[in-house]
């Protein structure tokens, strides 16, 4: 099949263009570009080119100057934008502002569409660097015909397909010259490694890999589906149900995972965390999380799994005298102790006159021994009894008298400091 073939066929399969549609087109100079704004113009297509020159080669002005005049004599509208020498540090940096200015011209001219001239062996490049730098599912389908707005019409088109179109038709076109230099990975694989494979292995190496990338893009589309359903399922303002999570197929667990971790963070969570947090589910132990980067944290508490930012609570111990208020800041409360009369009906504890009171935060290993049970309870028990999940627990103020616990906050007196216990009724006031 013909090349100009092969760019409508694509365009026809993927719904990418009506007829007569306008289009911008990212414009370098390069074969594939010239390729491209070329067959789209002859196509009837409204075509308007976008060419941002990055002040990152010596050569630039040239390919800017060829490209105005590449539109000029066939009428195209020509768009463009001079960035100044030095203001962009590498290609991370030239792509966000090459995209940034498809944008402004997209927007200024009415448009919906944006095509880049990116071709089969882009494709075939991308899966193997993915793939040699570990990637799942999602980073082996390669470059997507369709992305966001993004048309690719070429991308059933192989390099030498592209470069063999121009000789026949005439057309010019200007090599970047930064393309034979090995020292960039991708150079390397496109230059040195791909025609190795393709002279000891398989001759065609492009058509294989890139075919088998759009297969991967359509199961990862169909994986990706399912789990936005079971993550729609079990997602509810406790979390994620972890019960049922552990009756999924890892394919879907790990997905729904992301896509709990996504709700908060645009980017991907690296695959050895996704690990850990499938690890804590099958734990089935609540109250125990694990840190994520950013400063999340994944938990899991009485069957939920949830992932949310940690919180600075610091720990605090403060001493009090009875009748005054007493700001603590870190976990936003003040309280007051002060003597109760018999009329009273709050929160009561007895002390001796003597003790020194403080009011600090919870500890691991923290016990007492609430009214009605032989012996003594752990903290962390009585918290899950009454389902205080385990990132709250330091926001409970802990009243002690003489370094023994009297009382958890305004929930639950120790028996021994139970009213009339003791020589003095104190009312615990926490606002």
């Amino acid at each position: 099949m013909k090349v100009e073939e092969l760019v409508r066929s694509t365009i026809k399969k993927y719904n990418m263009l009506t007829n007569g549609e306008s289009v911008l087109v990212g414009f370098s100079g390069g074969a594939d570009s010239v390729c491209l704004i070329d067959i789209l113009h002859k196509s009837g297509y409204s075509v308007i080119a976008a060419h941002v020159n990055h002040g990152m080669r010596d050569t630039a002005g040239r390919d800017m100057e060829f490209c105005r005049n590449f539109c000029e004599k066939r009428e195209i509208p020509f768009e463009c934008t001079i960035i100044a020498k030095g203001t962009l540090k590498n290609e991370a940096d030239a792509r966000a502002a090459r995209y940034a200015f498809f944008t402004k011209i997209m927007k200024k001219r009415g448009i919906s569409k944006l095509a880049t001239a990116h071709n089969k062996n882009d494709s075939a490049e991308t899966v193997l660097l993915h793939m040699l730098r570990g990637a799942s599912t999602d980073g082996l389908k390669g470059i997507l015909p369709i992305d966001s707005g993004v048309i690719r019409p070429l991308l059933g088109v192989k390099k030498s397909e592209v470069i063999d179109y121009c000789r026949l038709c005439g057309l010019k076109f200007m090599t970047d010259e930064t393309n034979f230099d090995n020292h960039y990975t991708r150079n390397r694989l496109r230059n040195k490694t791909i025609p190795e494979l393709s002279e000891d292995y398989n001759p065609k190496i492009i058509d294989t890999i890139a075919d088998n990338a759009l297969i991967t893009a359509a199961d990862a589309d169909f994986l990706k589906l399912a789990a936005k359903q079971k993550f729609d399922d079990l997602f509810c303002q406790n979390g994620i149900d972890a019960v049922k999570m552990k009756t999924l197929h890892p394919a879907i667990m790990t997905r729904v995972i992301q896509l709990l971790w996504k709700v908060n963070n645009p980017q991907n969570l690296p695959r050895q965390y996704i690990e850990d947090v499938e690890k804590l589910i099958f734990s089935g132990k609540s109250g125990v999380s694990l840190d994520l980067p950013g400063g999340y944290m994944a938990k899991l508490n009485f069957g939920f799994l949830k992932i949310e930012k940690k919180e600075n609570i610091f720990e605090f111990e403060i001493s009090v005298v009875p009748g005054n208020w007493y700001n603590i800041e870190q976990i936003g409360i003040q309280i007051k102790i002060e003597k109760a009369d018999t009329k009273d009906n709050g929160f009561i504890i007895s002390l001796d006159r003597t003790q020194k009171i403080t009011v600090r935060s919870w500890r691991d290993g923290d016990r007492f021994s609430p009214p009605g049970l032989c012996g003594s309870k752990k903290l962390s028990d009585f918290f899950a009894d009454i389902k205080i999940e385990r990132s709250e627990r330091k926001k409970i103020p802990i009243i002690c008298a003489d370094g023994r616990i009297a009382a958890v906050s305004s929930l639950r007196v120790d028996s021994s400091f139970m009213p009339g216990a003791r020589e003095e009724n104190y009312r615990v006031i926490i606002r």
